[in-house]
């Protein structure tokens, strides 16, 4: 395959080819433990519609 015409390629990578939701709860307990605050999941998961593949 010849991709020396293309200036750039996208990849949609997130709940595609990678299921980065781990990753975002762990940040965000882990964020939460170093102000001391408590990690509440139902909250997190109330922000937004996350889909899982």
């Amino acid at each position: 395959m010849d991709l020396s015409s293309y200036q750039g390629i996208i990849f949609d990578m997130d709940g595609t080819l990678v299921d980065s939701m781990p990753a975002h709860i762990k940040a965000w307990q882990q964020t939460c433990h170093d102000f001391g605050l408590v990690f509440d999941r139902d909250w997190f998961y109330s922000m937004g519609r996350f889909t899982y593949y």
